[in-house]
């Protein structure tokens, strides 16, 4: 027991320089207690850089997560969706089943954009954006389709 909670706290202690390493801080004093100010009152110090939220000084830290000016910029490009014309693309679809029996040509159910649809090997479909599924194969382990007319073969498992 005891020595499980030294190795947790061996670990906890790494973590932490490490930590403080890697972000340019000074790792934490060892006694927790500040020390007493002076009984006089407390003059003003004059080149202490002005802080920000969490008692950082400014320009020494920046928060990894918030993008550089640049990359706002690259961000806030809006490109004018008249200038290209729409990418023939691939609809979602997903093989729902497949049907093989020994007398008749295999089918499989077909779910492209949300619709069921029920084909065989030479089955044409009209897909979004002017294209269209040409059924290459059904076999017992996968679907083979064309997307025309990109020519693009698609395998459903």
């Amino acid at each position: 027991m005891i020595r499980n909670l030294k190795a947790g706290l061996l670990a906890a202690s790494l973590a932490l320089v490490l930590t403080c390493l890697a972000t340019g801080q000074a790792p934490p004093a060892s006694n927790p207690v500040p020390p007493k100010a002076p009984a006089g009152p407390a003059a003003p110090v004059a080149d202490a850089p002005p802080a920000i939220e969490g008692g950082v000084p400014a320009g020494k830290l920046t928060d990894p997560t918030r993008p550089s000016p640049n990359m706002k910029d690259a961000l806030s490009r809006q490109i004018n969706p008249k200038s290209a014309a729409p990418a023939p693309g691939v609809s979602p679809m997903a093989l729902r089943g497949r049907v093989i029996a020994a007398d008749k040509p295999a089918a499989a159910l077909l779910e492209i954009d949300g619709r069921i649809y029920t084909v065989s090997k030479g089955s044409v479909l009209a897909g979004a954006n002017k294209t269209t599924i040409r059924v290459l194969d059904v076999t017992a382990s996968e679907v083979r389709l064309e997307v025309s007319p990109t020519k693009e073969i698609v395998i459903l498992r």
